[in-house]
């Protein structure tokens, strides 16, 4: 596989290649380019990106329990260039898609140096065009994927090259690169196994102890992003201890979770945006045990036939999947489309490997790829419609809990109440202890005006999830409901225990500024409605409500500023007139005309007030 002269196709110009490749990705991913966020995870990574244009360390801060700065890093300068719309972070996961299958392109070059450029390229466009790399591009959050994909391909050049030559030269660039991948997701924490494996495939098993030891800083830098990768699931409560506790379950999910990324790639028909995890009942995940098995022992046959070369490539592809392989249970998901980015490019090796020595072997290909643009050019089309994602989710696994509760999220956002409740009534069939679809059974009972029903739902969702990571939702609606029945105190008991994401930091403070002055705490209340204000909430009833306590202060001319600064946003706030006649006559101004814009559009105590001062 990594015999051959070195020069074979250095007529090939990299940067035509690199446009070509780059051209080829925004054709097909062109439809994507306008689309808004997902409703998974994009608002929270774009909030956290805003948060490192204020301060660059918030960049090694955790979300979504990950830590991964490089991404974050990247994120931030899209959100600064793109004025805050979604297009530029479309354009350069689109623009890194090529780059990585340009990056393939180079890596099949240094492992075949005597195959036809048409194979290399023919092999590059299979990775390109492969609709389970949709979910990786298409995604805003997967940004991460896209960027510890091109580090490891990366990485996996400079080794090969390094390998090949007597010197250093390339060396310092497979640790940068190793170290980056790293530095932008914690999955590459498998990354020394794949260069190992690399290294067996062009020197056998019993290779010098120097080789080894090149490892391992790349190994330590391993250890080291394992350490943090773990801490962050935990911290975010990704990783759940008592699921699948019994040994058969967890082998079984263990089996499936290995082997679904290379059953996505080689059969492409399999994309879905949710899959979910394997039921002990369901006589299919013994065929995924089976095939688990058969791969264990066709990798020990040719470990004990030396042959190195299945032997090397076996470990990458291993390796690629390792870490998704549920050996830490995480997440609610067995497996999912973008586990499948890297593992297609090591199918992709293996199969120019064996191609190679056919002479007509890229037309296969090319043919190959037809079909697999056609299916890609339609998930693009799909993904800016999540509802489509998650009805095709549903056409594949009916009895997923998580398909009908993601759909019933869709038909509620779309305004069809009715239809999502029978989704979520199906989602708590399959599995009673699902509380994300309890909470927004609760929010369809709140916005239908069933708040005493909601009141309840939403207290069973804090009894049941004391340790579930989205109970502050369940928190601050209950909270809510409270201020809305005049209870500051039971609103403020959820509200000082909600451990709530960054991004609705401003509203809770909000929420904590009504309770205080609901209790006449009005200095209290001010410094929750700044605070409100400092982390980005910009609705104007938070400058309404500052106004009002200033007001009760005494602070007539910050009332005054405030009750303006709410009409620049809504003109007609009939409560904003009204606060700005009280602090006009408070202040020696003539407020009568503003007390009467007030009455006049309906405010029920400005008439009295007119009556009062403009006699």
């Amino acid at each position: 596989m990594l015999e051959g002269g070195m020069k074979r196709l250095n007529w090939l110009d990299n940067t035509g290649a690199l446009i070509a490749f780059a051209g080829i990705a925004f054709l097909l991913y062109w439809h994507v380019l306008p689309c808004a966020e997902f409703p998974w995870d994009d608002a929270a990574y774009r909030s956290a990106a805003r948060e490192v244009l204020v301060s660059v360390s918030s960049a090694f801060h955790q979300v979504q329990g990950n830590y991964h700065p490089l991404t974050m890093l990247s994120l931030a300068v899209d959100e600064h260039f793109g004025s805050g719309e979604a297009q530029l972070h479309h354009v350069t996961n689109v623009a890194l898609h090529g780059i990585n299958a340009f990056l393939l392109f180079l890596l099949l070059r240094s492992l075949f140096t005597n195959a036809s450029a048409w194979l290399l390229v023919a092999g590059a466009v299979l990775f390109l065009v492969h609709p389970a790399q949709v979910e990786s591009v298409a995604w805003i959050s997967e940004r991460k994927n896209l960027l510890f994909a091109g580090f490891i391909l990366l990485a996996c050049w400079a080794y090969v090259n390094h390998l090949r030559s007597a010197g250093w030269t390339h060396y310092p660039l497979v640790l940068l690169a190793s170290l980056a991948a790293m530095l932008s997701k914690v999955q590459a924490v498998s990354l020394p196994v794949v260069l190992f494996g690399l290294l067996v495939v062009q020197s056998g098993w019993p290779v010098q102890r120097k080789r080894w030891l090149e490892l391992l800083p790349v190994f330590l830098f391993a250890v080291a992003a394992a350490w943090f990768g773990l801490q962050g699931q935990v911290e975010g409560s990704y990783v759940h201890a008592q699921r699948d506790g019994a040994v058969l379950a967890r082998f079984v999910v263990v089996a499936q979770a290995a082997l679904m990324p290379y059953y996505t790639a080689l059969w492409p028909w399999s994309v879905s945006i949710v899959k979910p995890l394997p039921r002990m009942d369901d006589p299919v995940v013994w065929a995924w045990v089976a095939a688990f098995i058969a791969c264990m022992l066709l990798w020990s046959f040719a470990l004990w036939q030396r042959r190195w070369k299945a032997v090397g490539m076996g470990l990458v592809l291993a390796a690629l999947v390792l870490p998704v392989a549920q050996l830490v249970p995480f997440g609610s998901m067995v497996s999912a489309d973008r586990y499948a980015y890297l593992p297609i490019a090591a199918l992709v090796v293996i199969t120019v490997g064996v191609a190679q020595r056919y002479r007509y072997a890229p037309w296969p290909l090319f043919a190959i790829s037809v079909p697999l643009v056609i299916l890609t050019v339609q998930r693009v089309q799909d993904w800016c419609e999540p509802q489509q994602l998650f009805a095709h989710a549903l056409e594949r696994y009916p009895n997923s809990e998580m398909a009908h509760m993601n759909m019933a999220a869709q038909l509620v956002a779309n305004g069809d109440p009715e239809q999502a409740a029978v989704h979520l009534s199906a989602a708590l069939a399959l599995d009673p202890g699902l509380l994300e679809a309890r909470q927004l059974q609760a929010d369809l009972l709140n916005k239908s005006g069933r708040s005493e029903e909601a009141f309840l739902a939403y207290s069973q969702v804090i009894s049941r999830g004391k340790d579930w990571r989205g109970v502050w939702r369940a928190r601050m609606a209950r909270a809510k409901l409270n201020i809305a029945r005049g209870n500051a105190n039971g609103a403020l008991e959820d509200l000082r225990v909600a451990e709530v994401p960054m991004e609705k930091r401003g509203e809770r403070d909000h929420l904590l500024g009504l309770c205080f002055a609901m209790l006449n705490d009005h200095a209290s209340a001010v410094q929750y409605f700044e605070r409100s204000l400092k982390q980005g909430e910009t609705a104007a009833q938070v400058k309404l409500n500052l106004a009002i306590s200033h007001g009760w202060l005494a602070n007539f001319d910050l009332s005054l500023n405030y009750a303006r600064a709410v009409m620049q946003q809504e003109p007609d706030n009939a409560e904003a007139w009204f606060i700005l006649g009280l602090s006009e006559e408070r202040t020696g101004a003539d407020g009568c005309a503003s007390l009467a814009r007030a009455a006049g559009l309906g405010h029920p105590r400005a008439a009295e007030a007119v009556a009062s001062y403009c006699r």
